[in-house]
């Protein structure tokens, strides 16, 4: 709780905020509990900070392998009436596929598409990362060829992770072949 206090008068004003998360956020050196807080001061901002701080608080935690942290703070996000952007999506999407929750990834992907938002690479990879590190390699190829219908090049990343889970599949001769 110490931190607490000491953390209030650190992100008092959006200068504040913006140094915090420029400084600390992005070299990942935050706490949880900071994140905990600084989310809740952020959360209750009026008007909300910008959407990029958000992200940027997500991303630590994302750094510090925080993922449920940053899937319960969604939620509350989510829950506040704020409309999160592809970035947090993204965010989301990378850690669910890192904790083996592909199935809520598509989920996510849904609110993606139904908020309008056109998934990019970013999500592309996060989902077949998912699906890859399940052990589930046949809907990762079956996502792929689909990503690829809707307009989507792969690129080095979607190749090495489909590589990657075909290999720890025994799928090494459908992997020489995509490689």
């Amino acid at each position: 709780m110490k931190s607490h206090l000491n953390l209030a008068p650190s992100v008092a004003d959006q200068t504040s905020l913006d140094k915090f998360l420029n400084e600390k956020c992005r070299s990942g050196n935050v706490s949880p509990d900071e994140a905990h807080y600084v989310f809740d001061c952020m959360i209750q901002r009026q008007p909300a900070p910008h959407m990029s701080s958000f992200n940027k608080l997500f991303t630590a935690l994302v750094k510090i392998k925080h993922y449920d942290d940053v899937i319960s703070h969604f939620k509350r996000f989510n829950s506040t009436g704020l409309l999160p952007d592809l970035i947090t999506f993204n965010i989301l999407l990378n850690c669910l596929s890192n904790i083996g929750r592909a199935c809520d990834g598509f989920v996510v992907l849904g609110m993606i598409l139904r908020l309008g938002f056109s998934p990019d690479m970013v999500t592309y990879n996060s989902l077949i990362k998912g699906l890859c590190r399940e052990g589930r390699i046949m809907k990762a190829t079956c996502f792929f060829k689909k990503m690829i219908a809707f307009g989507c090049r792969p690129d080095v990343i979607t190749y090495a992770t489909l590589i990657k889970g075909l290999c720890q599949t025994g799928n090494t001769s459908v992997a020489l072949n995509l490689h």
